[in-house]
C-alpha cells in the first residue's frame, strides 16, 4: 500500500486525481491539499508521527499569480528532511519551460503537463511500481538508545510487543524500541504487515503456512498466534495476499 500527496489548488483536478487513483489502487492512502502552508503541514505531521508519504504530486503554480511558483518551493522544503530526500516527486503544470529545472534542482521522477488525463498519471504511476520506485516502503523507528533506524519493510518478518517494548524481528536483526504502542506500528505498516493479534504483526510474504484449528501461523521456526478478535480479517487478508489481490 501507499501513501501520497496531491497538491493542486483546483478541487475539479483533485477530485479527478484522487478518485481516478482510488480506483485503480483502492488500498492506497491519498491526502490532498489545496495550498503550500496546508501541504506544508500535512508533510510535518507525517514526519512527527513516522508516517512518511511514499509520493508527491505537485502542482507548480499553486497561486494566481504566474510569477509564484510555490510547487518548487514546496518541493525544496520537502528534500530538506532526509526522510524524503529521495521520495518521488511528480510535477504537475501548465508551463512547459521549466522541466530541465525541475528534473535537475529537485530530481523530480517526470513533469507532466497540462491538460493531461487520468491515464496519463496511472501510466506514471504503473511505471513507477514496475521499476521499484514505490515498493521499497521503510518503517522509521528509534530504538532504546533514541537511535533512529530506516527498515525496509520488505525485510520485517514480524513485530512482537513485550514487557513495555516492541521488539522488530528482522531477517538477521532485531530492533528493541519503548517509542511506539502496537496500534501505531499497526497503522505505520498498514496494508504490508498484517496484526494478527494484540502483540504481533507479521508479514505475509514470510508465513509458510496457517492452521486455522489452532490459529498459529508459520514463520520457519517461529510459530505466531493469531488472536480471536483478529481471526477473521487476519484470514481474509492472508487469503487475499495469498492470491496476489493485495496492492
Amino acid at each position: 500500500m501507499q501513501r501520497i500527496l496531491i497538491v493542486e489548488d483546483d478541487m475539479v483536478q483533485i477530485h479527478a486525481l484522487s478518485q481516478g487513483i482510488h480506483t485503480s489502487y483502492p488500498s492506497w492512502i491519498i491526502d490532498c491539499a489545496q495550498n503550500y502552508q496546508t501541504a506544508l503541514d500535512m508533510i510535518g505531521q507525517s514526519l512527527s508521527s513516522n508516517n512518511f508519504y511514499s509520493l508527491f504530486l505537485l502542482d507548480v503554480m499553486l497561486s494566481p499569480e504566474d510569477s509564484c511558483k510555490e510547487g518548487f518551493q514546496l518541493a525544496e522544503e520537502i528534500r530538506r528532511h532526509s526522510d524524503y530526500y529521495t521520495t518521488p516527486l511528480l510535477f504537475l503544470t501548465s508551463v512547459p519551460d521549466h522541466n530541465y529545472f525541475a528534473l535537475s534542482h529537485f530530481h523530480c521522477y517526470n513533469y507532466i503537463e497540462k491538460p493531461y488525463t487520468i491515464k496519463d498519471i496511472l501510466r506514471q504511476l504503473q511505471q513507477m511500481l514496475i521499476t521499484g520506485y514505490l515498493n521499497a516502503f521503510t518503517l522509521s523507528i528509534k530504538d532504546c538508545s533514541q537511535i533512529l533506524y530506516h527498515v525496509c519493510l520488505s525485510d520485517v518478518l514480524y513485530i512482537q510487543a513485550s514487557n513495555h517494548h516492541v521488539i522488530v524481528h528482522m531477517k538477521d536483526a532485531c530492533i528493541t524500541s519503548r517509542s511506539y504502542s502496537m496500534d501505531e506500528l499497526t497503522d505505520m505498516t498498514a496494508g504490508t504487515l498484517l496484526r494478527c493479534h494484540r502483540r504481533f504483526l507479521i508479514n505475509p510474504f514470510y508465513v509458510q503456512s496457517y492452521d486455522r484449528t489452532t490459529r498459529y501461523a508459520i514463520l520457519d521456526t517461529e510459530r505466531i498466534p493469531v488472536g480471536k478478535v483478529y481471526k477473521d480479517a487476519f484470514e481474509n487478508k492472508l487469503q487475499h495476499y495469498i492470491n496476489g489481490e493485495l496492492s
